[in-house]
């Protein structure tokens, strides 16, 4: 998967949302990457994790992790969400 190049403010280029792997910190197309949410604002998930949102219609923050394998693997030990999810029981 190749990185998008960093645009200046007032360089910017219309081609659809861009979201940002909460990994490796690179710009993907939105469309390009996979969405989790967290656990209490889906209902049913994986207890004390992140639920996997592929169609991207869940509601609640959402975490996105690129198709890198190295950034699939270390997103399975992620748990910088815990603090971003405030308010959610887990």
């Amino acid at each position: 998967m190749q990185r998008q190049e960093p645009t200046a403010p007032g360089d910017r280029r219309d081609d659809g949302p861009v979201r940002m792997c909460c990994i490796c910190r690179g710009r993907f197309p939105k469309e390009t990457l996979l969405r989790h949410v967290c656990p209490g604002d889906a209902g049913a998930g994986a207890p004390g994790g992140l639920v996997p949102d592929p169609e991207g219609r869940l509601p609640g923050r959402g975490f996105y992790v690129c198709g890198d394998a190295d950034c699939r693997r270390r997103f399975e030990k992620y748990s910088g969400w815990r603090r971003k999810c405030k308010g959610v029981r887990l």
